[in-house]
């Protein structure tokens, strides 16, 4: 199945007769979800988003990767999705909070094509903020939450819940949450306290399945579902629609393949075809599904896998261009068992991408990468000057204008690139600067433009607020003079 080629249905989700990518933490990224609808999946959930970060971005469509991404205004992207998946994603919340909720809802609902309430995390960072789990003892806010959003959006609703202490307690639980007219309903075969090691309770999911009219999805069976059959399998002794799986996706995605799983060589074979021909643009489930499915399936040596892994999750995350952070997290699960080596060592205390990319080798296709990138930015910036230049072109005055980003916390002790353009402004007996700053309508964020002289400075970038527009443009002034902007230290590239 080409990701590429994905069929458009209708917009609304049918639960019926599915095999489902759960949701996961850190994993349950844009790649994984592709990866497994590529293997088969019918349907693939997000990793579970609280409410209150992703409320706190704004929706970007990246033109250099061709995808649509949530991010925050210090650059951080919280959620990325691309048409290759948009009739087959369901974007799962953390949230307490019926109007949040909806917000949440509303932001997403033109992207995404099914929204889901996370009512089974039973991690304190979740159940502390009355969500997850903890949801599982609030029936009546649980009601709210779901009919709001139910009645507020015309996208399916759904929610993951896990099993209560009884089945009566459990089926009852189903029977409210029916009635907010949600149109599917995943249950997890464990309680809170349980967790995947421990058997999951079948005949409460079966219980379940019997009571309410609603497609149920089957969830909480990784540990007995070796093949696709088994999928099949459970399904009929759940009783249940659906088929969610986790773990054992998480192993090897190709579970979903009705055609059975990959084998370890074919795996690699494909690893080594995408990293050759350079053209591989998804991160982190390569890596993952090499490093599980040499180790847990297969007697190939730990070494061996491990080396695969780490090149591809490393190409990859090159390609895509994502983020440091959780490249070197995603590195070091898959060198657990290994962390003395010279390799782990070094992994510990790399600082940027290019220090990865050092450990294995790859600074030559890191820096080509870099190099491609810069070109297809600057033929989009060439492309956006030229559409500016054609609405300005009754301006007298030229803008000076460079790609620089207003990062707060590169600036402490009261110092801004809008003081020091203040003082040097003052020293130099020239009249103090002025701003000028616009809102772009769509998204509400912001571009300044800084008279100084008679010259003017502005920043390629749009930041989240005017304050931070006004400094990105005192920078570009700066910079442009030779002046320094007060940063603590340089950024890394």
């Amino acid at each position: 199945m080409d990701v590429n080629k994905i069929s458009k249905g209708e917009m609304s989700l049918c639960y019926k007769g599915k095999v489902i990518l759960a949701p996961m933490v850190r994993v349950g990224t844009l790649p994984m979800r592709l990866l497994a609808l590529k293997y088969g999946a019918d349907i693939v959930y997000a990793e579970e988003i609280i409410d209150f970060k992703i409320l706190k971005t704004t929706r970007i469509e990246n033109k250099l990767l061709g995808t649509v991404d949530f991010v925050l205004t210090d650059g951080t992207v919280v959620f990325r999705t691309c048409e290759a998946e948009k009739q087959n994603v369901v974007f799962q919340m953390g949230t307490a909070d019926p109007e949040r909720a909806l917000k949440v809802a509303k932001l997403l609902e033109n992207d995404v094509a099914g929204i889901d309430v996370n009512m089974g995390c039973p991690k304190d960072y979740s159940c502390k903020g009355g969500m997850g789990a903890a949801l599982l003892s609030q029936p009546d806010n649980v009601h709210k939450i779901l009919t709001t959003l139910v009645q507020g959006v015309s996208m399916p609703v759904t929610c993951k819940i896990r099993i209560l202490p009884t089945i009566e307690e459990t089926v009852g639980f189903a029977k409210m949450v029916e009635e907010t007219g949600i149109v599917a309903l995943a249950v997890h075969g464990r309680e809170k306290h349980e967790r995947s090691r421990d058997p999951v309770h079948i005949n409460v999911i079966r219980e379940v399945a019997k009571a309410v009219s609603i497609p149920v999805i089957a969830n909480g069976v990784s540990l007995l579902v070796n093949t696709y059959k088994d999928i099949e399998k459970y399904r009929q002794e759940t009783g249940c629609s659906s088929v969610m799986l986790a773990r054992a996706a998480q192993w090897n995605p190709s579970i979903f393949r009705k055609e059975g799983r990959l084998s370890a060589l074919q795996v690699i074979t494909e690893y080594i075809k995408l990293v050759m021909i350079q053209k591989f643009k998804f991160p982190f489930f390569l890596s993952d599904t090499l490093f599980l499915v040499l180790n847990r399936s297969y007697h190939i040596p730990p070494s061996f896998s491990n080396r695969c892994a780490i090149l591809s999750q490393v190409v990859a995350a090159i390609d895509f261009d994502n983020n440091f952070g959780n490249t070197k997290y995603c590195l070091q699960r898959l060198l657990h068992e290994d962390t003395t080596s010279s390799e782990a060592l070094q992994l510990l205390h790399a600082k940027e991408m290019r220090d990865i990319c050092e450990i294995w080798n790859l600074t030559s296709y890191f820096d080509d990468a870099v190099q491609r990138r810069k070109h297809k930015m600057e033929t989009m910036k060439d492309d956006e000057n030229e559409k500016r230049k054609r609405k300005s072109s009754d301006s007298s005055s030229e803008i000076t204008e460079i790609k620089v980003k207003y990062l707060r916390k590169m600036y402490t002790g009261g110092v801004t690139p809008k003081g020091i353009l203040l003082e040097w402004s003052r020293r130099n007996r020239i009249k103090q600067p002025t701003y000028e700053t616009i809102e772009r309508e769509e998204d509400r964020w912001f571009k300044s433009v800084v008279l100084v002289g008679d010259k003017k400075y502005s920043s390629t970038e749009w930041e989240g607020s005017k304050k931070a527009a006004e400094q990105a443009a005192a920078i570009v002034c700066l910079q442009s003079l030779g002046v320094h902007d007060g940063r603590l230290k340089a950024e890394s590239t």
